[in-house]
């Protein structure tokens, strides 16, 4: 109900045109509302998600408001481990958000943590500045070959990599 509220449905309408065009699952309309307000609500304007796909969508979007309302463009990065839904996305970003969309293709990998198998992105690319905000939605965390669930490793990484504004 208040998802549908936000610009007098305009992003509810673009969801509603998004949920059309992905080959993904997406999140709830709660997540994308919650979504929206955490980037809204923040200084947050360098953005990084893991995961591609409508939820990339809210945060430029939400970007793009931003801009409009503090004169200060923003970025998304955003992660895809598989090729199938990085090109699926890349076919359903609307034209007015792609100069808020930095879409980046990243195999996943696995490795050790303190005996914990972890996976996370082969390569987060790095900002001077680091990033503002993460969103974490990926990578699957359970391939076969694994031979046992893994955790999202990447926030440990973005850590140790110092690849964070303010961690």
């Amino acid at each position: 109900k208040n998802f549908k509220k936000i610009n007098k449905g305009e992003l509810y309408d673009l969801v509603q045109v998004l949920l059309k065009k992905s080959e993904s699952t997406g999140c709830e309309y709660a997540d994308y509302y919650a979504l929206y307000k955490a980037v809204e609500k923040t200084n947050a304007n360098y953005i990084l998600e893991l995961g591609s796909g409508i939820s990339t969508c809210i945060i430029a979007y939400a970007l793009m408001k931003k801009e409009e309302c503090q004169g200060i463009k923003g970025e998304v990065v955003t992660m895809e481990e598989s090729e199938f839904y990085y090109n699926n996305f890349l076919s359903i970003i609307p034209e007015y958000l792609k100069k808020y969309i930095t879409p980046v293709y990243s195999p996943r990998k696995t490795a050790n943590f303190k005996g914990k198998l972890g996976c996370f992105y082969e390569e987060i690319p790095y900002r001077e500045a680091g990033y503002d905000f993460v969103f974490i939605d990926a990578p699957t965390t359970y391939y076969p070959e694994d031979k046992e669930k893994c955790f999202d490793a990447d926030l440990i990484n973005l850590i140790n990599d110092k690849k964070l504004n303010n961690p």
